[in-house]
């Protein structure tokens, strides 16, 4: 039940919340397949759509890259 919550979770876009139940399953199992494999992937979704946020904030706040 708890990794196809976390998949369910993933599907919705609820990184974070996936994330806190693959963290659950590997204090339980610490040798879990899925979430040795899944955490990682979902980390980087949820840190590339914390970072977009920023960055449409900025935009939308008239800050330029200082890249540009």
């Amino acid at each position: 039940p708890a990794i196809r919550h976390s998949a369910a979770e993933v599907k919705q876009g609820k990184y974070e919340e996936a994330l806190a139940i693959i963290d659950q399953i590997l204090v339980i199992d610490r040798d879990n397949d899925y979430a040795r494999g899944a955490r990682d992937l979902v980390f980087d979704r949820w840190q590339l759509e914390r970072q977009q946020e920023v960055a449409d904030r900025l935009v939308a706040a008239g800050v330029r890259s200082i890249l540009t």
